[in-house]
């Protein structure tokens, strides 16, 4: 069989989700499937192709089932048969990984040693790699890593302020949403041309998960999220950044474990916390009319998402371009608004039809800088990672 048979797969397991895609030889996606909801109700099965995409309710109970549904869903199951290579998306490498990694025993049981590090996305990786040597005994697997996006960030900017046996031991700000960052970074530099992606560019990644990230000659300086992805700015369910010093009055006043606390800052926090109706932003900014509480959690997103900039922007010395992506950052064009007002002083303004209809560039002419859209595809940045590493 020729190369250009060859197919490669992407595998980005999340807490409750596991996207697979389908590439060919020359990198261009054939097929994306989704489940979305697994353990939860309303869970789905999404099934995207370039010609065309549809949902179906489907219920899945856990990820191995889940992910089994999504191989019996494939249309053309010929395509299994010409895998060569898989890559997959894992949150967390640690100190010890910083680029990707051919998949062996040894890496498992790495990767099984930093489940305390993000318990709530390492364990559900480590099965789908566990599934998949089960299911393509002898295929090549590929382990792709956020956190490598940060590997040259500076000392300054991972340092936590902690005794140094404790820093020594792997505490430290790492960064998260690195295989997005780096498809965002790549496909701006494509679109907008390799000064401006030089330039002092800020990036959002906000969806469920939501990080920024500010870099110069397109290395990064600093970003938001820290030790673990429930840093930094609200998120869909996460807190971002508390005090501290909530972790020990709640375990005092309440007797709260260490499991409860990770699960109420993880799940049952951010939008849904302040709301008390939902994690879905769409479904707030409808409400926020009406909704004191839905209104405050959009307005609390906002308000975080806006101050990360003004902060991060005193690492590049100031703001050239200014990018959203991830599911709220391309499709909300009030949120994109809502974020803007105000950061007229770095010398961001809106043009708003451009915002209403999702432009590549939504600033207008008057603005100082360039503020974009990019849909983000971390699948693409794995399936090339996967083919470089097995070529």
């Amino acid at each position: 069989m020729g190369t250009e048979q060859n197919l490669i797969l992407s595998v980005n397991g999340g807490s409750s989700s596991i996207k697979l895609a389908i590439f060919d030889y020359q990198l261009d996606k054939l097929i994306e499937l989704t489940a979305t909801g697994i353990g939860l109700e309303n869970s789905k099965l999404k099934i995207t192709t370039p010609e065309t995409s549809f949902n179906k309710p489907l219920e899945f109970t856990n990820h191995n089932q889940a992910i089994e549904s999504l191989f019996e869903n494939l249309p053309d199951d010929n395509m299994l048969k010409r895998i060569v290579g898989i890559g997959h998306r894992i949150v967390h490498g640690g100190l010890i990984y910083d680029r990707p990694v051919r998949i062996t025993p040894e890496v498992v049981s790495d990767l099984t040693s930093l489940i305390t590090y993000d318990p709530d996305h390492m364990p559900a990786a480590i099965g789908l790699i566990e599934w998949c040597q089960r299911r393509f005994a002898n295929i090549t697997q590929i382990a792709c890593f956020d956190t490598a996006f940060y590997a040259q960030m500076p000392e300054v900017a991972t340092t936590l302020a902690l005794p140094k046996k404790y820093r020594n031991s792997g505490l430290r700000r790492y960064g998260f949403h690195g295989l997005s960052y780096e498809y965002i970074q790549s496909t701006f530099a494509a679109k907008a041309g390799e000064t401006a992606a030089q330039g002092r560019v800020i990036m959002a990644h906000l969806g469920s998960g939501a990080s920024l990230t500010a870099t110069i000659d397109r290395k990064v300086t600093d970003t938001t999220m820290s030790f673990s992805p429930a840093s930094g700015i609200v998120m869909s369910t996460r807190s971002g950044d508390i005090d501290p010093g909530i972790v020990n009055f709640l375990m005092n006043q309440t007797g709260m474990s260490s499991e409860d606390f990770n699960r109420l800052i993880n799940k049952e926090s951010g939008l849904l916390g302040v709301s008390g109706i939902s994690a879905d932003m769409e479904l707030l900014i409808n409400r926020s009319t009406d909704d004191s509480d839905a209104n405050l959690a959009v307005e609390l997103f906002c308000h975080h998402a806006k101050k990360a900039i003004g902060g991060l922007a005193t690492t590049i010395g100031g703001l050239d371009s200014l990018i959203f992506s991830g599911g709220i950052g391309e499709n909300a064009p009030y949120i994109r608004q809502k974020i803007c007002d105000g950061l007229g002083y770095l010398g961001v303004e809106l043009d708003q039809t451009s915002n209403h209809n999702h432009d590549f560039l939504i600033s207008s002419v008057k603005s100082r800088v360039g503020v974009h859209v990019i849909k983000t595809d971390e699948a693409s940045v794995i399936a090339a990672k996967t083919k470089q590493v097995i070529s």
